[in-house]
Order: structure tokens, then C-alpha cells, then sequence
């Protein structure tokens, strides 16, 4: 999917995760979570867009091509590498 880094920043990235600790019997734990048991994403589970290793970018007039450093930043855009294979 393509879109602005600013349209990617509010997406859900199934890769995201936060650490919450919990117990096992007398032994605290922790585990690497990214949803609710409801299924609702937990804060801080979205897309990092460009400070992702995986992010791509990609011209906006030309898809498949870099980004396109005359345009402003803005209207740069990329997609996710690990989700688009």
C-alpha cells in the first residue's frame, strides 16, 4: 500500500511491540505484545515510517522509483518492505 509517511504513522504495524511484564507462578516475566486480548491495538503498536529499517520510499509520480528529493517532503511516499512481499 502506498501512502504518505504522515497517512503510514497512523496505521497498525504488525511487527510493532511493547513489553509488558506479567507473572508465571512465583517468576515475573515479560513478553512482547502488540494487541488486547479484544483485539484493539495498544498504544505505541503503529508504523514508525521512515525510521523503520524497512520503510521504502517511493516516487510519487513514477511508482517502483525513488523518492523524488524536488518534491516536498510531504508529498514523498513509500510503502512498508516487509508487508508488501
Amino acid at each position: 500500500m502506498i501512502l504518505t509517511e504522515k497517512e503510514a504513522l497512523e496505521k497498525w504495524c504488525p511487527k510493532s511491540m511493547v513489553c509488558k511484564s506479567h507473572q508465571i507462578g512465583n517468576n515475573p516475566s515479560l513478553c512482547g505484545i502488540n494487541r488486547h486480548r479484544e483485539g484493539d491495538p495498544l498504544q505505541g503498536t503503529n508504523c514508525i515510517g521512515s525510521n523503520c529499517m524497512a520503510w521504502q520510499w517511493v516516487k510519487k509520480s513514477e511508482l517502483g522509483f525513488p523518492k523524488d528529493q524536488s518534491l516536498p517532503r510531504e508529498e514523498w511516499t513509500g510503502e512498508c518492505g516487509l508487508c508488501n512481499k
